[in-house]
């Protein structure tokens, strides 16, 4: 990363070795480990005669712990002085967006507070681990928490060109020890634990640039005054309730769910509706998709990483979309509460006996205005919940596909053992779906079942509806990530977009510079 370092004294007879050493003792770094380039000189008069005052770019992949010197942003045309922010920024959210854009204004000196309402890593690992070979608790470790949900399913980096503060994300994650190979493959894949990893670093560094991050301290209420936000209320672990003020707030909550909703509309933030993605979860064994894939029954570790990823239209012109969600992986069909929309992921897991893809279809804005109400949230809700057992409400309703081709009464789950934890009960999916997507999910399935490789036998197990990482709400911003409350700005997910890794850290950094470069 490149550094703007002011004042460097260097006498006149200086040479290269005592320059390179004199600059390293200004950032604290080593004299081998950077590059630099001096942009401007000026003759002074000092008690030990005349020396230079030196202006000079340095090209380092260093820790620089000193925030008075400013740094190149997203291209070499602009530099980040240190902040002049008057308040604290407030980020809501440790995902990769929320922690990258922390990261960015605790680089520039303004020392942000980031509000995470879940654990840390090894906490959910924990956790999770708890929920799967047991069933046993909930299943918020999987969205919430340090890193969020790409924090434990990894993700492609990048599917195409970057732009300017992606870029600036890539820098980042080389700069923390990524391969190189994430600058120059346009596949480039990043583990679950790659990516804890970098956000471990990046956390330390937030931390050491005088940032803070609170974890289990969930925001209950954002205050404002005069159509102006003027900080948080929040709640740690204990139910302790507090404070913290600020008129600098950045919401970085991943999709909406409707938890947050209420906190949106006391504090009149504008929400909308929009487009996104409804579908089912297919199970294939993993033995018969390696046999139709590698054709071998198993994955040795040289194998090259198996993707499936159509966007497709049914025949009425719907757009679709099947993706493999994680090789070798489990899916994770669940909800925070019993109605509420379900969140759906996966992650690498060699005990899975599974081979799991999501089927999704793309639900307008028109949509809502064919089923009873227009809202979205309510219609999603009402949805949902006829899908849980009072008794056992995180349990996901399933079928196989032949069943579910033939709209029949499902009696059996078939030779496809379910790797949803903790538990699934045989449920008539095709009778539940709402009646304007019955065709096109149909149509859906059998394109699945016709051209998955593995998945020809009607054998195979579909389960859960879910969102495919999509919400129908979307707060109202504009260009610069501004809301209708003064101060608030919010850097979501885009509407029907499969967010890359770097996309998600770009979003966070140029809200960062926003907050930045705002009057």
């Amino acid at each position: 990363m490149k550094y703007v370092v002011n004042n460097v004294y260097i006498g006149v007879d200086d040479s290269e070795r005592e320059i390179r050493s004199k600059i390293a003792k200004r950032l604290s770094i080593t004299p081998e480990s950077f590059r630099y380039e001096i942009v401007n000189r000026s003759l002074e008069l000092q008690l030990d005669g005349l020396n230079y005052s030196v202006r000079a770019i340095v090209d380092t992949n260093s820790f620089i712990r000193d925030t008075r010197i400013g740094f190149f942003g997203p291209t070499d045309f602009m530099v980040i002085q240190p902040s002049k922010l008057k308040e604290r920024p407030i980020v809501i959210g440790a995902g990769i967006s929320g922690l990258f854009c922390a990261y960015v204004l605790a680089k520039a000196g303004a020392r942000p507070i980031v509000f995470e309402q879940g654990g840390g890593f090894e906490e959910r690992i924990a956790s999770i681990g708890d929920f799967e070979r047991e069933g046993s608790g909930t299943p918020f470790a999987y969205s919430r928490g340090l890193g969020g949900f790409s924090g434990f399913c990894g993700g492609v980096a990048y599917s195409d060109s970057l732009n300017t503060y992606e870029k600036f994300a890539c820098d980042t994650f080389l700069e923390m020890g990524a391969d190189k190979s994430l600058s120059l493959d346009g596949t480039s894949f990043l583990s679950a634990e790659d990516i804890r990893t970098y956000l471990a670093d990046l956390c330390t560094r937030i931390v050491a640039f005088g940032g803070e991050i609170h974890l289990h301290s969930k925001v209950t209420q954002i205050l404002s005054v005069f159509g102006k936000v003027t900080g948080v209320r929040y709640e740690d672990e204990s139910g302790k309730k507090s404070v913290c003020k600020s008129r600098i707030v950045v919401m970085a909550t991943g999709n909406l769910t409707p938890g947050f909703l209420p906190i949106l509309k006391d504090a009149k933030i504008a929400v909308e509706r929009r487009p996104f993605y409804l579908g089912l979860i297919a199970e294939a064994r993993n033995k018969d998709v390696f046999q139709a894939v590698y054709h071998s029954e198993t994955r040795q570790d040289n194998l090259p990483m198996f993707r499936f990823d159509r966007d497709l239209r049914t025949s009425s012109g719907r757009k679709a979309k099947i993706y493999l969600t994680a090789p070798n992986g489990k899916t994770v069909n669940f909800s925070s509460a019993p109605g509420e929309i379900l969140l759906e992921g996966g992650f690498p897991n060699s005990m899975s006996q599974n081979c799991v893809a999501s089927l999704l279809l793309k639900v307008s804005e028109e949509d809502f205005d064919r089923v009873p109400g227009s809202d979205p949230i309510s219609f999603l809700q009402s949805f949902y919940a006829s899908f849980y057992q009072p008794s056992n409400p995180y349990f996901a309703p399933s079928e196989i596909v032949k069943d579910f081709l033939a709209r029949s009464e499902p009696m059996r789950l078939g030779r496809v053992k379910p790797s949803y934890k903790p538990g699934v009960y045989l449920g008539d999916l095709a009778s539940t779906c709402p009646s304007f997507l019955e065709n096109d999910l149909e149509e859906l399935v059998t394109y699945f079942s016709s051209n998955f490789p593995g998945a020809k036998s009607g054998e195979n197990l579909l389960y859960g509806f879910t969102c495919g990482g999509s919400s129908p709400i979307g707060v109202k911003v504009d260009d610069d990530f501004a809301t209708s409350l003064k101060g608030v700005r919010a850097v979501m997910p885009e509407a029907c977009s499969g967010e890359s890794i770097l996309k998600q850290a770009g979003r966070g950094i140029a809200c960062a510079f926003s907050v930045l470069n705002q009057d």
